[in-house]
């Protein structure tokens, strides 16, 4: 248990260091077309209907792709060392010697550190100079409204909703409705659905990160259910640590900021409607969320900000969130716990728990490029099983052949669980929708200065409200 709770203090620490990158039709459906010619936008499509068909015609409505062979394009990237995007640009290089692909990047690096896998495959670590992504979006925004940018953006940072309703960004599901060789069924189509705004896919998701709870000491049975809440998992996991001589009251190894975040993202669409442009954080729900976490440190059940700086021993044995796991074998231990290691969902407020899992490594395909067809090829490569069963590929994959891959390599099924690319695990996930990074960064700042002692919740609602309804609107 002590090697679980060290390296998912890693997992965690490294990607706080890294330079983040990254903003379907029926299952099977396929229509043919990939070089097909004629658009510009993502909406000059608005005559076809929902399904890809022209509206009175019959038959399928044909999107100008541009050039998809001898031609030139670029990949903005938001990060100063992504070792995987090179040797995807090396490769599809080699692949297609009529398309040259250059990566332009769009951040300084700063300390770069290097982390070796279990596997043999290495992760180039960069401090990020950007961590809010603000020059990012602000230097491609310029770009974008000029007529002109990269061909291909990595969207991480991007305020997704807001560039396509802009029309800067293509909606790539119409690009798989007409793409023949593109098979839905060899992708996660709920990781591609979380993605989706107003049914359209204008950032293509690579792969995704879970969120987890792990302890040393096995939980009732009782909290292996789909709706653990926070205040039952509280008293349980108390409990239990009593009757295995654990004194103190703190039972979960994290911060107010820490569970605020998670919670947040959780149930960003209560607070934030992408589509409308509106928000509503003065409601009770959310308020109650505040107080809930507040509560929960003043019992101490969890720790004030402030106090996470220190590591006395004991804090090994509590429990805590297993953020941003990118390993297989923890998938395993919550099927079947094991040699200590024992997983949970994450609770939540309302008792819908579930696995979290966050997208990673996004990117989107500029509707002002002339070469849609040549871009949309790399899109595609960069989901390839080629490419995501790459040791340098560290998220979970979205392609399932890849996802096999990486379960072999990890070794997560030597003890016997049945851990295969089609388990329900990964249909069940709870994947976090699209989410303006922007607001989250409010939301942080504004509700530190209530769990201070500063301010009322009431307050601190209020705040946030004017801010960001300000922001969305602009």
């Amino acid at each position: 248990m002590k090697i679980l709770m060290k390296k998912a203090c890693l997992i965690i620490a490294a990607l706080m260091l890294l330079s983040i990158t990254a903003c379907s039709s029926a299952a099977g459906k396929k229509a043919s077309g990939e070089n097909a010619t004629a658009g510009a936008t993502a909406d000059n499509t608005a005559g076809t209907s929902g399904d890809g068909t022209g509206i009175g015609s019959g038959q399928a409505s044909v999107i100008d792709m541009g050039k998809d062979d001898n031609t030139r394009i670029t990949v903005a990237s938001s990060d100063a060392n992504n070792r995987f995007l090179e040797i995807a640009v090396k490769k599809f290089n080699e692949l297609y010697p009529g398309i040259v692909v250059d990566i332009k990047q769009y951040s300084t690096m700063g300390e770069v550190y290097k982390s070796e896998t279990e596997d043999g495959g290495s992760i180039i670590i960069s401090k990020n100079e950007d961590p809010g992504g603000e020059k990012y979006i602000k230097t491609i925004s310029t770009e974008l409204m000029s007529g002109t940018g990269p061909d291909i953006i990595n969207t991480f940072y991007i305020p997704c909703a807001k560039f396509a309703d802009n029309g800067f960004l293509c909606d790539m599901e119409k690009f798989i409705e007409q793409d023949g060789e593109f098979d839905i069924n060899n992708y996660y189509k709920n990781i591609f659905d979380a993605a989706k705004y107003k049914k359209g896919l204008y950032s293509m998701p690579l792969g995704f990160l879970t969120d987890m709870l792990a302890g040393k000491y096995s939980l009732p049975d009782g909290a292996r259910t789909d709706n653990l809440t926070l205040d039952s998992f509280f008293r349980l996991a108390g409990e239990t640590l009593g009757a295995n001589g654990v004194g103190g009251t703190y039972v979960l190894n994290t911060s107010e900021r820490e569970l605020f975040e998670n919670l947040f993202i959780w149930y960003y669409k209560s607070f934030v409607s992408e589509e409308s442009r509106d928000c509503d954080f003065t409601s009770s729900e959310f308020v109650r969320l505040l107080k809930q976490i507040k509560d929960a440190a003043d019992k101490k059940l969890i720790f004030k900000s402030a106090d996470m700086a220190s590591w006395p021993k004991e804090r090994e044995n509590l429990y805590f969130l297993m953020r941003s796991n990118y390993d297989s074998n923890y998938l395993s231990y919550f099927l079947n716990p094991r040699g200590g290691n024992n997983v949970y969902a994450m609770p939540s407020l309302d008792g819908k728990s579930g696995i979290g899992a966050d997208i990673w490594w996004e990117y989107g395909i500029n509707s002002n490029s002339g070469s849609k067809g040549a871009a949309w090829k790399f899109v595609k490569f960069l989901i390839s099983e080629e490419m995501q069963a790459l040791p340098e590929f560290y998220p979970f994959p979205v392609n399932k052949n890849a996802m096999a891959a990486k379960i072999k390599r990890e070794r997560s099924t030597e003890a016997g669980t049945a851990l295969g690319v089609d388990n329900p695990i990964f249909s069940k996930l709870f994947v976090y929708p699209e989410k303006n990074l922007q607001i989250l960064k409010i939301a942080v700042e504004e509700t530190e200065k209530y769990f201070n002692g500063q301010r009322s919740a009431e307050d601190t609602a209020n705040v946030i409200q004017g801010r960001v309804n300000m922001m969305i609107k602009e």
